[in-house]
């Protein structure tokens, strides 16, 4: 495990890459201990990992009056990423990402009055969730149920029975009743952990 961790690093050098991100299981003190070793910091809590098999999935059919779920595409990079540096501030997905992801149809608004005010992107080549966002004045008020359950519901429209997957901030109790309330089933509990290049 020690040549692969060591290859990946070198990997990162050669390619100009600022962090590293890894993980290991909170009970997991070997993988622990090797990332510490090879110079990886402790980032931030610890992360639960979730996982949705498509029968276990709950619907949220009624959301908030006034509010479209639609498919982003490359014009709306903008709203995109004014959403994700809102609710996301230590975020690094760089515009580039966002781009490939708006242009690819992975991404997902929900919009309110034409204005963006949640986002998700549900990544087809890992089958993971990322970024599920909304803007702070439209919070607990369904947007957030609305907005992941239609993006679910389109995305087994094309990829039928997928499971999914999304992580989440063992301390962010509004997200984790959100995925709990859809079907989202704990999997593994990780500690992040950052290599400075």
């Amino acid at each position: 495990m020690s040549r692969l961790l060591d290859a990946s690093v070198e990997t990162g050098r050669a390619r100009g890459v600022e962090r590293i991100v890894g993980s290991a299981g909170t009970r997991n003190l070997t993988g622990r201990l090797l990332l510490e070793r090879n110079g990886f910091r402790a980032l931030g809590s610890v992360i639960e990992v979730y996982r949705l098999l498509p029968h276990g999935y709950r619907s949220f059919e009624h959301g908030p009056a006034g509010i479209l779920v639609r498919r982003g595409t490359a014009p709306d990079l903008g709203a995109a990423l004014s959403l994700y540096h809102e609710c996301f501030p230590e975020g690094h997905f760089p515009e580039s990402a966002w781009l490939g992801a708006l242009e690819r149809g992975t991404v997902y608004l929900a919009e309110k009055a034409g204005r963006a005010i949640g986002v998700i992107d549900i990544d087809p080549s890992d089958r993971w969730t990322y970024h599920v966002g909304v803007t702070a004045g439209e919070r607990d008020q369904g947007v957030g149920s609305y907005l992941l359950s239609q993006a679910l519901e389109d995305y087994w429209r094309r990829h039928p029975d997928e499971p999914l997957g999304l992580s989440v901030s063992a301390d962010n109790i509004p997200a984790i009743r959100l995925y709990r309330r859809l079907g989202f089933m704990p999997w593994l509990v990780l500690q992040p952990f950052q290599l400075v290049l």
